[in-house]
């Protein structure tokens, strides 16, 4: 398994109904839930924060791009933070 930690915010152009957070959790969800070995565990919850751990499969080529869309469709940035060492 491959796992970094990732922190989500949101786009410029975000303007849903749901905070920043809870459109960064359905992204992850939305990631997570299209290949079964993709996980997310969230380190921290803010309401214009999200900060997780995220881990899937080493040999998962589509799981970046697969993120990127998802954060795309709800409108919400990420960036790396750190390789998970553990």
């Amino acid at each position: 398994m491959t796992s970094g930690v990732y922190q989500f915010i949101p786009c410029i152009t975000h303007l849903s109904n749901n905070t920043p957070s809870t459109d960064a959790f359905n992204a992850l969800s939305a990631w997570s839930s299209s290949i079964a070995k993709r996980k997310f565990e969230v380190l921290q919850d803010e309401e214009k924060l999200l900060v997780a751990k995220l881990s899937w499969a080493s040999d998962d080529t589509a799981a970046g791009p697969d993120l990127d869309k998802a954060c795309s469709d709800f409108k919400i940035e990420r960036s790396f933070k750190k390789q998970d060492t553990q």
